[in-house]
């Protein structure tokens, strides 16, 4: 399958949590350029893991019933019902649900991740002791939230199979691995995973503890040489031409007023001294939403704001139809925790009731041209009169 293309066919939060997991992986052209250089063995092994790693999602996309998956299980809870009264009515229960698509498809990565951290590469593929091969089929390493909805592992081996992983008995009770399509991707796949392991097993400081450890999701082989930090161009690549324009255009709206710039793994953050004023994301911390008509690769800015009275009054002053567009584009709050869905968390904004997270700021999701000077007047307000 394509996945460079947008997919319209399959509207479930199951098919969007697979489409995303594969717009996320970094593809090898990118990866793997400076392996090329060093060891073109090892970028070979990175280009055939990738095209396994691909192969695996599209399938699932294609059919993920056969996976153990079950598509439409949040449609069918929700029954139309929006994301923040499912959670009004059953906070812990809608939670589940809206993760349980991502806890099925977290059982066979998990797995692959594992393999990959406990296996010996040989020759003719890899190869996991008894011990080992009893802990990554036994799914004792998934959080409780990802047990909650078991995908059998005699599934998951099965259809591993069916994609070409294949699993031979050793006289000891181990298992050699093979892959007859792919046989070289097992290099690589350890030596990614080895690579995260490592930069979680010693951190360069207590708050990096995990970050490096996202380049295993996104399949940058990057890691395998050395920790690796993700640049502006790992979250905007993914954009089409016209979003990836208004996230260049904000940007340089921030560099103006000097404002720091922080890439995660999954979006920006641009500072004033430790203030995050800015932050952007692009389409994967996204509230489900019931029935979905089709998948978007979506842009999200949130400009902070302020509760002094000379930013408050700065808004006002800028007239009825600002105030109109400030209302509609609050930060409302779509249920982070149970105290934020009671009524005494709703506070007043120009005199009426909200449920707010934080100050109050702005929230734009797919900004279209004529939205964006009502960003940058958010920008100029947050700066000149919100600090």
């Amino acid at each position: 399958m394509n996945f460079d293309k947008e997919q319209k066919r399959f509207p479930t939060m199951q098919h969007k949590d697979i489409y995303m997991t594969a717009l996320r992986a970094r593809p090898p052209e990118i990866t793997t350029a400076e392996l090329e250089k060093t060891d073109p063995v090892m970028a070979e092994s990175a280009r055939q893991y990738y095209a396994f790693y691909m192969d695996l999602l599209g399938a699932m996309y294609e059919e993920p019933e056969a996976f153990g998956f079950h598509p439409g299980a949040w449609e069918e809870y929700a029954a139309g019902r929006k994301y923040t009264r499912c959670l009004r009515e059953n906070f812990t229960r809608t939670k589940i649900m809206s993760d349980r698509s991502g806890a099925e498809l977290n059982y066979y990565l998990s797995f692959l991740n594992n393999l990959a951290s406990r296996a010996k590469p040989v020759s003719e593929g890899c190869v996991l002791s008894a011990e080992d091969f009893a802990y990554v089929t036994g799914y004792s390493f998934l959080p409780t939230r990802a047990r909650e909805f078991p995908v059998p592992t005699e599934t998951v081996l099965t259809m591993l199979a069916r994609q070409g992983l294949e699993f031979y008995e050793n006289p000891d009770g181990g298992r050699m691995v093979v892959c007859h399509k792919y046989p070289e991707m097992f290099r690589a796949m350890i030596a990614l995973q080895r690579a995260v392991d490592d930069s979680i097993a010693h951190p360069k400081s207590p708050k990096l503890k995990y970050f490096f450890a996202e380049n295993g999701c996104y399949l940058d082989f990057r890691q395998i040489t050395g920790n690796y930090a993700p640049v502006y161009e790992d979250t905007a690549r993914i954009l089409p031409e016209e979003m990836r324009a208004r996230m260049d255009t904000l940007r340089a709206w921030a560099k103006a007023y000097k404002l720091k710039e922080q890439v995660m793994h999954y979006g920006l953050g641009y500072y004033h001294k430790s203030e995050r004023i800015i932050q952007v994301w692009c389409d994967w911390y996204s509230e489900p939403r019931g029935h979905q008509k089709d998948w978007r690769r979506s842009l999200h800015f949130g400009i902070s704001g302020s509760w002094d009275t000379v930013y408050t009054d700065a808004v006002l002053a800028l007239g009825d139809e600002f105030k109109w567009y400030f209302m509609r584009h609050l930060n409302y709050c779509s249920g982070c925790t149970p105290e934020h869905l009671t009524r005494p968390w709703v506070v007043r904004v120009f005199d009426q009731p909200v449920r707010i997270c934080g100050v109050p700021g702005g929230v734009f999701e797919n900004p279209t041209e004529a939205d964006m000077p009502y960003v940058k007047a958010y920008l100029d307000l947050k700066m000149q009169k919100g600090l």
